[in-house]
């Protein structure tokens, strides 16, 4: 038994041992992984984030990924070029398609869920990727000649008017996401360049953007960041910044 091996002192276990542990427990998920550590009577040498808890320098054993941690076969995904031809053959057009394609388990499992992660030598973006059509939304600048005109403050605000049933049906309900030429949430709203000081959202609404996207990774979150699909409302740096309202760690933040 896994538990009989190990110390109850033990700090934390090696990856060989968690591997033992996870399959021992008949823990195979990220989810159910999860769901285990933050139960009360998990034990304590259970890293609570594996994937950095083991890409330190003085770790032996160098984290993979989490296939490897529950003793999955790797999947094999098809070429880029495949999955180009798929994403364009099943008429998915935006990043927003794209997520609730995959949101309703619509995708076969030999198309990788994070494209720009799996093809990343490859990548070129989410509008090459995607499928082109004429657009059904205006051009930034002019959605922007629309929306200043609704007197809106905050992205907050924005998401609340849609809500309510009033955006145009030319204007996307996520512009930080759909135009490529983003340049903020202020301009957005006002079509002033000028950066006015905004409101960030709660640690939980943070935390539910976060899921909505699919982001479940530090990884997925930098990557995110670089892409520029991180809002205005959202904070580059959720650790520090919700640090004394409502932070644990970043598994508890993504997961």
């Amino acid at each position: 038994m896994t538990q009989q091996i190990i110390s109850k002192r033990a700090k934390k276990l090696t990856l060989s041992q968690l591997r033992d542990y996870c399959k021992e427990h008949n823990i195979n998920s990220v989810s159910k992984y999860r769901a285990w550590v933050k139960d009360d009577s998990s034990p304590s040498f259970l890293p609570s984030d594996p994937p950095r808890c083991y890409n330190k320098k003085n770790t032996t054993e160098q984290w993979s990924d989490w296939n490897d941690l529950f003793g999955k076969v790797r999947k094999e995904f098809v070429s880029y070029r495949a999955a180009k031809y798929f994403v364009k053959s099943n008429k998915i057009h935006t990043f927003e398609e794209w997520v609730q394609f995959c949101r309703e388990n619509r995708r076969p499992n030999h198309i990788p869920s994070n494209p720009n992660l799996y093809y990343r030598d490859e990548w070129e973006g989410w509008k090459e990727f995607l499928c082109d059509k004429p657009s059904q939304y205006l051009p930034l600048n002019e959605a922007v000649e629309i929306v200043k005109q609704f007197d809106l403050a905050t992205a907050t605000d924005w998401l609340n008017f849609c809500r309510q049933g009033k955006r145009p049906s030319n204007i996307p309900y996520k512009p930080a996401v759909f135009y490529p030429d983003w340049k903020g949430w202020n301009y957005f709203l006002t079509g002033n360049v000028t950066k006015k000081q905004h409101r960030y959202y709660e640690y939980n609404e943070a935390k539910a953007w976060a899921h909505e996207m699919q982001i479940i990774t530090l990884r997925d979150w930098k990557e995110a960041n670089l892409e520029g699909r991180r809002p205005d409302y959202i904070p580059a740096n959720p650790d520090k910044f919700y640090r004394n309202n409502g932070w644990r760690s970043w598994s508890h933040f993504l997961g």
